[in-house]
This record gives structure tokens, C-alpha cells and sequence, in this order.
């Protein structure tokens, strides 16, 4: 029932989709329909499902309109102590859309206000708050991607962001190609999964903390060091 969790699958198959269709089509060419219409029905039933009984879907755009006006609403500085405003339909706006989009606006503000960072991992999104509004309550943004910025800044972003665009390219690229005589496409495909899966995940999660930074780092190194493979694997012995 968590709307992340449905954009996500939704990419996801997509993806899937997309590999079923244009990886040797013509082989097995039935069966793939066939899994593909399975796949396309099933993904509509749930993602129709979700939108119609998750009252968040229904009430999007009516609490963006409020959330995104951080002026006048200020309620995301206080996290529900101060309570939560009214949409437009006079119902309380719903809490993960108004403090997603809220505090989302505001750390791209307190990114372009201090573009190089706090200096923490962890929470650089609360210390700044407290500069601004000294009475505010709050300690991470809706997302791990601003959370970050706001603790490296824009350099340190887009230093691990060029890396992590880059290994995924590399991977992509070297997916088919034997290494040394090695096909390691199944390892290859597992860290671009893993790679991609984090990318995703960092936009709307809040965990811009250390052990997930750790985590994010070392999936980084071990991308990089299978692109570096065939520079380094012996080669067979005759």
C-alpha cells in the first residue's frame, strides 16, 4: 500500500518488459507474448487496485497545491506537533504527501542556499533548519538524494551521482562481451540491478545515513572493479 513501492515496481517491470521484448525477440517468440500479456494484466490489476483503495492517489493533487505554498503552511517545520492543514476539499491534507512535497521544496531551496553542504552525512537537512528556523523540529528531508547534497554539497552529489551514471553505462555496454574467455554477464547484470535498485531508492528514502552511504559506496567499488576485469584477469592457459 506505499505509493513508492508502486512507482517502483511499475520502473521495474518496465524494464522487464523492455529486456523481454528486445533481447532475441524472435526466439521463443509466443512464449514471450504470451509472458508479456501475463505481466502487462497482472500490473494493471494491482496498480489500479492500489490507486483505488490508497486515499493518498485520490488526494495528490489537492495536498500538493497546499504543501508546495510553504509560506503560508508551515506546519512541515514541526513534524505533527503544530497539527496539519486542510486541502482544498476541507479534509486534513494527507501526511506523507504534504511532508514529502514540503520538506522536498525546501531542501532544493537550502541546497541552492548552501550549495556546499553542511559537512554531515547524517542530518545535515535538521542543523540547517535550525540556522533558518531556530523553532523548526526537523531532521531529514523525504530524501536520501537531498539529504546528502545538503551534507557534500553539489560537488560531492555529483561526484558519487557521474560515478554511479557511468558504471552503469560501462556495465551495460560490457554486458555481452567475454572477458578473457569469461562470460561474467550474470554478475554484471546483478550489480547494474543493484546499482539501478539504489539509485531509485535514494530519491525517495530517507537514508542518507552512514550505513546506507557505506553500502551505496561499496556497491560503487565493486561495479568498478568488474569493468576493470578484462584489464585484469589472466588469460587462460592453452
Amino acid at each position: 500500500n506505499i505509493k513508492n513501492g508502486v512507482v517502483y515496481s511499475t520502473i521495474l517491470l518496465t524494464l522487464f518488459i523492455g529486456v523481454l521484448l528486445f533481447n532475441r525477440f524472435r526466439e521463443n517468440w509466443f512464449s514471450k507474448i504470451a509472458i508479456l500479456g501475463i505481466v502487462i494484466l497482472t500490473s494493471v490489476f494491482f496498480i489500479n487496485h492500489n490507486i483505488q483503495s490508497n486515499s493518498n492517489w485520490q488526494t495528490f493533487l489537492a495536498d500538493a497545491k497546499i504543501a508546495s505554498d510553504t509560506q503560508t503552511y508551515q506546519h512541515w517545520k514541526y513534524g505533527g506537533a503544530q497539527g496539519y492543514p486542510n486541502n482544498e476539499f476541507g479534509s486534513r491534507v494527507s501526511i506523507t504527501n504534504y511532508e514529502r512535497i514540503a520538506l522536498g521544496k525546501t531542501g532544493l531551496q537550502l541546497i541552492w542556499q548552501h550549495p556546499l553542504g553542511y559537512g554531515l552525512v547524517e542530518r545535515s537537512f535538521g542543523h540547517l533548519a535550525k540556522i533558518h528556523w531556530p523553532d523548526s523540529k526537523l531532521h531529514q528531508s523525504h530524501s536520501g538524494w537531498i539529504d546528502l547534497t545538503l551534507g557534500l554539497g553539489i560537488p560531492g552529489f555529483l561526484l558519487i551521482n557521474i560515478a554511479l551514471v557511468i558504471l552503469l553505462y560501462q556495465l551495460i555496454k560490457r554486458l555481452n562481451r567475454l572477458e578473457n574467455g569469461v562470460n561474467i554477464a550474470t554478475y554484471q547484470m546483478v550489480v547494474w540491478t543493484a546499482l539501478f535498485s539504489l539509485g531509485l531508492i535514494w530519491f525517495t528514502t530517507e537514508i542518507s545515513q552512514k550505513v546506507y552511504f557505506d553500502n551505496l559506496i561499496f556497491w560503487l567499488s565493486l561495479a568498478a572493479g568488474i569493468t576493470l576485469i578484462s584489464h585484469s584477469a589472466p588469460k587462460p592457459q592453452n
